[in-house]
């Protein structure tokens, strides 16, 4: 017998499951009633877009099955309000949950409960593979912290992130058992639920990977099948197939479900868990022992016994011992209560779809419960015959192969066992029941018309959500009506987009679900709106108004019938027969004014109690005219009595009146009153600037002629009197008389006045005056609405017959949302039924989130709620990719040096990628294929654009072709030509077509197409080097000029450019194309360029088209590719290992003779030193800029002997003292003649050229829109013409080696060097040209950057003094700072260092460097300042410290100031040089802008009287070191910084005296401020605040009056709050010299805490890092040594040399984005912007523009508009704290935590920000800056 007691049982009330083959139960249902298996083949091209290697794909053991949910990298995640950053981060796995438990609760119908309902969540989750791949995703650590990255895709953290989002306040625990995780979670809630802990309870688990389309290797002997397919219990069952899945159902406690009337699917008896212990063979293997218990403790707490369960659905894993053991251990629990045989049916889910693993045991629940609910078995599938070593015949068990009907042979209830057991041992068990036979409630519906709604997040749910129920219709057609409008409106929760139908019958539903004109949308955008009942006035009544709610609904009738019985006596008349006549033949009698105000009184008055009956009671009233008698009685002013009198008699009165003219005037009040006549009126006011005019018929005649003449609108209202006008005045008397009979209280809800356009007061609404002037006065009832709206927002509901207010209001109405309106009685010209009308009303009301109430609206009826068809996610792909393999599978983490020379080499190569249509697939995040495209396509020679617009015209999309001519030439709409060396062509084409709407987005270069052409003789060089870099370059400024470069993909497209295959090198000069395909992307994140080598023949035009076509859609890192026979080939690098050469296998000969090109340069130099110390060689160096006379040499030296010419007169010098002969020759490489007769003097002399080494060139600069042809060709001519020439000259001479100096450059690209980039490639591919074609060795070099240790020039003042001879524009005299050149408005100083100076480097150190005090910059800028501009105040503003000057021992640095004319003054740069390949490099590495002030007086300091207002603490510590935890030295100074005689504190104040020891006192024979005293000031402050290091950032504003004195004092102000943001370190600084006089003013003086990064990583700042610009790039002696061993293994034609790691190198080049606002607007993985209620306005300044690339990047949002409220997209407490801190990092501010509070959206931000970069600016400054913006 079963025990009946259901106190303890357990209903299933709600269940949503997504697995393989279906997305919820209803799919999952139908797959089991049909026998489906639900497993998924894999093609090999889905494999590969899953990145499954092809090698294990060719494994013949490799299975390529699985089951999957398809689409785990989707979710909407703005429905659980994630943003698009966390949404990435998010494991499938927890999205999945998440869902399944919201569409549980939705499909219990308790989405929508009350707050104290306890509901707890349970579930476990399968293995965080997926948190691999996120934490190993370097990008993703760009934007997301370790915090993040764990709880977003950690599996500890699933069932409580649906508790936080859900808001569900139960337990909820995360549960793992692995195979029975679900099981057991169940359980777990059960016992939660039975203990009162919990009300509701979502179980469940999820087991999720991904990608999803990836197979398995079988393994013999193990757990998984040998073909997929999964067969339990059967004699071929040879394992399982882990699949992919998800399922979480809602259980309540059983009784509390009867009560509530819930749809309970079945219920669960008991359930139980244990361990097996070690009473097993081993740690996965299951057990006869455990299982057999936990199978009898569960029958037995059911209350059960074994021979009533007629149905078992497995575990059933499907291996050969597995399920053996486990029908055993059925077997045995199910023999210890009867000896029935083969009565019970089993089965398993894992033949249908595979095993689930954690969700396996809830899924199996599903099942089960699905059966019961129906009362049919499914079959268990893939079943043919037993396992043999399983004994059906004697068990209790058959296997179930067919759907078969669940009969009961007994009168209990139908029972079944579902067993669960995991690895490890933890079995689970559930014994589930049937549900009861409930209660169903038959409702006839209190309507005759009903309601079905739905509502979205955003607008496509709604959509989406309508196919879904015609689809749930269409399949449910015993679906009840009534239960189903119950369901919608009452047991949902309902989003801000929101839709009903209103239908009759299920026909009439069906219907009308299809239509969208049925469909009625609203925008709920605010929460608890006013809700407004508006009465009209006269002028909308008709016959039979509301006559279909007079006969349907009670209240409606009893109202009217109240009134009319009323009114008889003053009418002597039932008014019910004139509003409802019996007949057509009315007479006219309900336009009488005396029966229809009365009428539209009763009709509105019925309504507003009918709508009140319904639980919609307003918020306030307010009547027009009349209609605020309806007000009046609603709010208790006077009885409903009373009001029918007053109206009565009011219209009695004003019928006797003689009759008048109202006409409607589209002016405003103030405009029309000067044209009134004597007796006419403003009657009414109803909407802004239409105003209604009231008078005698001539009188209105006459105005409504005159508007006409003046063309101002007007049209006659339909009255049949001029109502509150002048004539109205014969009744006031006696409307006075009446009303002082009539009571009048206090409004007892608030009413708005339409006779003042207020609230009415209490003393108003018991006036008697009020009420008689109602009668008479204008009606101002726009003024009225807009008090309303004013208030709050607003639902305006006109409760009466007709359209009128509605109208009105509509007028006052805006877009936002914010308030509506809408009417309830149909108008007479409407013709529905009056029901329906009103339903629809209250369907309207719903969509503004006003709703009845239940019990009210259903007049006590309680419908069943049924399952509803749940929402439609509206997801979008979030995933973050696992690392790609290759180059990023190489980027280790260690940025040091290589030491070992020999590990330094690469060598290029070609990789063979898959087809370009799969890498689109397996990158689609980087794919454009959606994109809207245009072409614009440069014609080639061959024909290869014909086969791509063929192409293109046949996936129907346009093509504009361009022609090389003459000129510019528009031929028709899609044809031009072009000059292609005239850039101005380029522009008037981009131009054009911009300004006619048709901006290309995709271009196809052709250009570099051809026959093949030798393009390397001198004489077409220059035609090649248009088509292969002009044109290109031209192309690029043509769309950055005309801001024409969103979305915008490049190819380049050249034949026979490179040797990737064996093939010939053809063209070589085509190769200046990959610098404009390298480097766009570096200075533009929104273009992508490729270079495309294709065949030099072609073969397969078409399949080449449509390969390029593609290559459009595809963004990668690759920039240079090739086609090879219809094979895609990307760059690589083959790292090799170069032993040392022996000193005998040199290639050096003796009395052998070089040519060294650029030879005077610095690598130049250290070669030919190095030739010389090998061997006695004759040399020769080419040079371009003159040295002294060699006679002159000695006397330079000793006269110069830190300049660097003197270095370099040293080492040749040098050169001929080892032997050598060394002969110098001035050349230009690209002038023919001049190296004919380098070449001459060569051969001439010694006969031949035995190697060559081409290290001249221009190092070039300047970003893409600004680089000039002259430009350009000043750094091209001597790589590439030069070249030429060289080739020519001594192509056919027998050379033991040439060798190109080019740069790492060539490979990576780089910002504001496109022509070096080319220049250089060129170098690389022109090497292996001539390979190609000569006997000798020619190797191209991509040398990294070599270091100037042992070529950095030592500069003094005598050295400088030298070099000024050398110009002839000689005009200043600052001491140390020398003038040099200028040009245009531009000036160079070099600055020179001796004994005085050098200190402020050799005594101050920063991480054991050697370290340019930042304080000395700033004398360096008043130096010049002071020498420049005498009698003036020097005002230096914005100074910034860019990077630090770190010097090697014994060296000097190489500093120039740039001096650069501004219109209000200097700005300001220092620069400093290190040495490349080519020649000196500079970078700036410190800013400032200089301006001037006339003097003004100041008071002198007063020392002590200072020291007493201070009122401070006095203190003389002083500090020379700073250390770090581990007790390296930070910072080190010398006893210079010893200056401090003491300090007084107070706060954050501080005065203090500081003294130059008596040794130092020539300090200040140099300096104008002492370094060291200015340094130490802050320094010295910071132990009263922090231990930790803050180093010097910038300088907001500096004035300096007087030079510093021996003795100084200073006042100090720490303006920021440390302890509130340790990042930065703000001060105020006044100095004063001994005398008390001014000296220096500094406001804002700024550091950052090294220790915290204070700023982020690409904020300029001082790095504390080993100087590379010392020993950590290329030493001299490193690179020659390198080079030997180059030419000696000789193993290529290009040669990379780097001492770091090449392929993290090249990936931190490639992604290393200009600025990190701009980083993330430029994010691959930055999404949609949701849908919120601001429109999107952009970014209008470039403050605007940085937040919003802030809050992108934080947010992952694309486009975020300046009127965005930060919480809104999605921000919470924890982002607002990164975009905090990362603004004011951006804008170098303090910006407070609470900020996004005061200011939410970027326009208000960026308005707090520009307040605060203007405080203490002037006029002058202010200008500027909003100049700038």
């Amino acid at each position: 017998m079963i025990d009946e007691n259901i106190d303890s049982n357990i209903a299933i009330i709600g269940m949503d499951c997504q697995i393989p083959g279906a997305t919820n139960i209803s799919q999952f249902w139908h797959n089991l009633r049909n026998g489906i298996e639900s497993i998924s083949d894999f093609s090999k091209e889905e494999l590969i877009e899953s990145k499954v290697p092809l090698d294990k794909i060719n494994n013949p053991k490799y299975v390529a099955r699985r089951g999957i949910v398809n689409g785990v990298d989707k979710f909407d995640a703005g429905f659980f309000g994630f943003t698009p950053r966390e949404a990435e981060l998010l494991d499938p796995q927890h999205r999945l949950f998440l869902e399944c438990c919201w569409h549980s609760l939705e499909d219990a119908g308790y989405a929508k409960r009350s707050s104290k309902t306890r509901v707890g969540v349970f579930g476990g989750a399968g293995t965080a593979w997926y948190l691999n791949d996120v934490n190993n995703n370097q990008s993703v650590k760009k934007y997301a912290d370790a915090t993040s990255i764990i709880t977003g895709a950690d599996r500890d953290y699933l069932t409580t992130k649906v508790s936080y989002k859900l808001n569900l306040n139960g337990p909820s625990l995360n549960v793992q058992s692995a195979c029975s995780s679900s099981t057991a979670a169940i359980i777990l809630g059960i016992q939660s639920l039975q203990t009162y802990q919990s009300d509701l309870i979502l179980a469940g688990g999820v087991s999720v990977q991904y990608p999803e389309k990836v197979g398995y290797i079988y393994a013999s002997g193990g757990m998984e099948s040998a073909d997929g397919t999964c067969r339990p219990f059967d004699k071929n069952a040879n394992g399982t197939v882990f699949s992919r899945g998800c399922g979480v159902v809602l259980l309540k406690r059983l009784d509390e479900a009867i009560a509530d009337n819930d749809h309970i699917y079945s219920v669960i008896r008991a359930g139980s868990i244990n361990n097996d212990g070690n009473r097993k063979v081993g740690y996965t293997a299951p057990s006869i022992e455990g299982q057999k218990e936990i199978l009898l403790e569960t029958i037995e707490l059911a209350g059960v016994t074994a021979e009533n369960i007629s149905m078992v659905e497995a575990h059933g894993t499907a291996t050969p011992v597995g399920d053996p053991i486990e029908v055993s251990s059925l077997s045995e629990a199910f023999r210890t209560y009867t000896d029935k045989k083969q009565y019970c049916a089993l089965g398993s889910l894992k033949s249908n779809i595979g095993h689930t693993d954690t969700a396996a045991g809830v899924i199996s629940v599903i099942k089960t419960s699905l059966s019961l609910k129906n009362k049919e078995i499914p079959a268990s599938i893939n079943f043919t015959e037993p396992n043999p070593n399983i004994d059906f015949g004697n068990s209790p068990f058959f296997v179930n192969t067919m759907l078969k009907d669940w009969k009961n042979s007994t009168d209990n209830k139908r029972l079944a066992l579902i067993n669960s057991f995991g690895v490890g041992g933890t079995n689970a068990c559930l014994i589930l029941e049937e549900p009861p036979i409930q209660r169903r409630l038959e409702c006839i519906g209190a309507h005759s018309h009903k309601i079905l709604a739905f509502s979205g997040k955003v607008p496509t749910a709604i959509d989406d959500y309508s196919k879904t129920l015609d689809q749930f219709l269409g399949s449910n057609p015993e679906v009840n009506l009534n239960d189903l409008e119950y369901s919608s409106l009452f047991r949902r929760e309902h989003f801000k987009h929101r839709a009903y139908v209103t239908f009759t019958d299920r026909d009439d539903l069906l219907k009308k679900i299809k239509s969208t004109e049925h469909i009625k949308k609203g925008l709920n955008e605010k929460d608890n709106r006013r809700l407004v009942f508006m009465f009209p006035g006269q002028g909308n009544q008709f016959v039979n108004m509301g006559l279909g709610l007079y006969r349907k609904y009670p209240v409606f009738r009893k109202a009217i019938d109240e009134c009319s019985e009323l009114l008889e006596d003053e009418l002597n008349l039932d008014i019910r027969t004139i509003i409802y006549p019996s007949s057509d033949n009315t007479d006219g009698q309900i336009d009488k004014t005396y029966i229809t105000q009365p009428a539209i009184f009763m009709i509105s008055y019925a309504q507003a109690l009918l709508l009140k009956s319904w639980g919609l009671n307003p918020d306030c009233y307010m009547g027009h005219s009349v209609g605020e008698y309806v007000a009046a009685t609603l709010a208790g002013v006077f009885s409903l009595k009373d009001a029918l009198k007053a109206v009565s008699r009011r219209a009695s009165l004003i019928q006797k009146l003689p009759g008048g003219a109202m006409t409607a005037v589209l002016l405003s009040e103030e405009d029309i009153l000067p044209l009134l006549g004597k007796n006419t009126s403003i009657g009414a006011i109803n909407t802004m600037g239409l105003t209604v005019v009231s008078g005698p018929y001539d009188e209105i005649e006459k105005l409504e002629s005159d508007l006409s003449n003046k063309r101002v609108f007007n049209k006659r209202v339909p009255t049949s009197h001029a109502f509150h006008s002048a004539m109205m005045d014969p009744i006031l008397n006696e409307m006075e008389i009446l009303f002082k009979d009539i009571k009048l209280n206090k409004p007892n809800l608030q009413i708005i006045s339409t006779l003042t356009g207020e609230e009415l007061s209490e003393s108003d609404a018991t006036s008697v005056d009020y009420w008689v002037k109602h009668v008479r006065n204008t009606v101002r009832f726009s003024r009225a609405v807009t008090t309303s709206m004013n208030i709050s927002p607003t639902v305006f509901v006109e409760v009466g017959p007709g359209q009128s207010l509605e109208s009105a209001v509509k007028r006052h109405l805006n877009e936002d949302h914010e308030h509506s309106v809408l009417g309830t009685i149909r108008p007479d010209s409407i013709k529905i039924d009056d029901c329906e009308y009103l339903i629809n009303a209250v369907g309207k009301l719903w969509t503004c989130g006003i709703n009845v109430d239940k019990d009210l609206y259903l007049s006590g009826e309680n419908p069943n709620p049924v399952p509803f068809p749940l929402y439609p996610f509206q997801k979008k792909k979030y995933i973050v990719n696992p690392p790609e393999p290759g180059i990023n599978a190489q980027i280790d983490d260690d940025d040091a040096k290589n030491p070992d020379i020999g590990d330094w080499i690469y060598l290029p190569t070609w990789k063979k990628t898959q087809n370009i249509d799969v890498l689109i697939k397996q990158h689609s995040n980087n794919s454009d294929d959606n994109t809207t495209r245009l072409w614009l396509i440069f014609m080639d020679e061959i024909g290869l654009a014909k086969s791509i617009i063929k192409s293109i015209k046949n996936i129907e999309e346009e093509c504009i072709i361009i022609k090389p001519d003459k000129e510019f030439k528009k031929i028709d709409k899609n044809n031009y030509s072009i000059n292609i060396k005239n850039k101005d062509d380029y522009n008037l084409l981009i131009a054009e077509l911009v300004s006619t709407g048709r901006t290309p987005n995709r271009v196809l270069h052709l250009l570099n197409v051809d026959n093949n052409t030798d393009d390397t003789n001198l004489e077409s060089c220059i035609d090649a080097e248009y088509r292969a870099y002009y044109s290109p370059l031209f192309l690029e400024q043509a769309f950055i000029d005309n801001n024409a470069m969103n979305d915008l993909n490049i190819l380049f497209v050249a034949n026979g450019v490179l040797d990737v295959i064996g093939e010939n090198v053809l063209s070589p000069l085509k190769s200046l194309a990959i610098g404009p395909s390298r480097c766009i992307s570096r200075e533009f994140k929104s273009i992508s360029a490729k270079f495309v080598d294709i065949d030099a023949v072609l073969t397969n035009e078409l399949e080449l088209a449509q390969n390029l076509i593609s290559e459009t859609n595809f963004r990668c890192d690759d920039t240079v590719i090739a086609y090879r026979k219809g094979n895609r080939w990307a760059e690589t690098f083959d790292k090799t290992y170069y032993d040392k050469v022996p000193d005998s296998d040199l290639l050096y000969k003796e009395e052998g003779t070089y040519l060294i090109l650029g030879g005077t340069g610095g690598l130049g130099v250290e070669f030919a030193k190095h030739i010389a110390n090998n061997v006695k060689a004759n040399i020769i160096l080419t040079y371009r800029t003159p040295l002294p006379e060699r006679s002159e040499w000695s006397k330079f030296i000793a006269e110069n002997p830190n300049l660097l010419d003197s270095e370099k007169i040293v080492a040749l010098m040098e050169i001929e003292s080892n032997g050598s002969k060394l002969f110098l020759k001035q050349a230009e490489v690209d002038n023919y003649d001049q190296m004919k007769s380098v070449r001459d003097f060569a051969i001439q002399n010694f006969g031949s050229v035995n190697g060559i080494i081409h290290s001249a060139g221009a190092a070039g600069g300047g970003i893409i829109s600004l680089k000039t042809k002259e430009m350009s060709e000043d750094v091209l001519k001597a790589k590439t013409r030069g070249t030429l020439i060289i080739d020519k000259l001594f192509g056919s001479d027998s050379i033991d080696f040439i060798s190109y100096f080019s740069s790492i450059t060539a490979l990576t690209g780089e910002a504001s060097r496109v022509d070096y980039t080319s220049a250089n490639s060129f170098f690389d591919v022109y090497a292996n040209y001539r390979n190609q074609r000569c006997d000798n060795t020619t190797i191209s070099i991509n040398w990294n950057a070599w270091s100037k240790v042992g070529m950095a020039a030592r500069w003094d003042e005598t050295q400088l003094l030298r070099r000024r001879k050398l110009y002839e524009n000689e005009n200043s005299s600052i001491p140390g700072i020398h003038y040099l050149s200028s040009k245009n408005d531009v000036e160079i100083y070099q600055i020179g260092f001796n004994e005085n100076n050098s200190w402020i480097f050799k005594e101050h150190s920063v991480a054991g460097e050697h370290t340019i005090v930042g304080t000395s910059i700033v004398e360096i800028f008043i130096k010049y300042a002071i020498e420049k501009f005498k009698d003036k105040v020097i005002h230096l503003k914005d100074v910034y410290f860019l990077k630090p000057i770190t010097t090697p021992p014994n060296t000097m640095p190489l500093l120039r100031l740039h001096a650069i004319k501004e219109d209000k003054g200097v700005k300001l740069e220092l620069v400093t040089a290190k040495i490349t390949v080519d020649s000196d490099k500079w970078d700036v590495v410190a800013i400032g802008h200089l301006e001037f002030e006339k003097p003004t007086d100041h008071e002198l300091f007063n020392v002590q009287e200072s020291i007493n207002n201070l009122n401070g603490k006095k203190s003389s510590e002083q500090m020379f070191t700073i250390l770090l935890d581990d007790g390296k030295e930070v910072l080190k100074y010398s006893d210079r910084w010893a200056n401090l005689n003491w300090k007084y504190r107070n706060g954050n104040d501080y005065i203090i005296e500081q003294e130059i020891d008596d040794k130092y006192i020539n300090d200040f024979d140099y300096f104008n401020l002492h370094p060291a005293m200015l340094d130490t000031a802050v320094a010295n402050l910071f132990r009263d605040h922090t231990l930790e290091l803050y180093l010097p950032y910038s300088y907001k504003s500096i004035r300096f009056y007087g030079k510093f004195t021996k003795k100084m004092y200073a006042t100090i102000s720490l303006k920021s709050d440390m302890s509130n943001n340790p990042n930065q370190a703000l001060f105020n600084i006044n100095y004063y010299n001994s005398n008390g006089e001014i000296s220096m003013k500094i406001s804002d003086y700024s550091l950052v805490n090294m220790s915290k990064g204070g700023l982020s990583e690409n904020q300029p700042i001082i790095n504390i890092k080993k100087n590379q610009d010392s020993e950590d790039y290329i030493l001299p002696d490193e690179g020659v040594n390198v080079f030997d061993r180059i030419f000696y293994y000789n193993n290529g034609t290009n040669v990379v040399v780097t001492p770091f790691n090449l392929f993290k190198e090249l990936h931190n080049i490639i992604h290393d984005d200009i600025s990190e606002s701009k980083k993330s607007m430029d994010n691959e993985s930055n999404y949609e912007r949701p849908d919120i209620s601001s429109e999107y306005v952009e970014p209008t300044n470039e403050i605007e523009e940085t937040i919003a690339g802030i809050w992108s990047q934080i947010l992952g949002i694309g486009q975020i508009g300046i009127n965005d409220n930060f919480n809104d997209l999605g921000g919470n407490s924890l982002l607002a704290v990164q975009a905090i801190s990362n603004t004011s990092q951006a804008f170098a501010i303090e910006l407070t935590a609470d900020i996004l509070g005061d200011a939410p959206t970027i326009k208000s931000l960026s308005d707090h920000i520009m307040g605060l970069l203007m405080e203490d600016l002037d006029d002058i400054d202010i200008d500027n800056i909003l100049d700038d913006i």
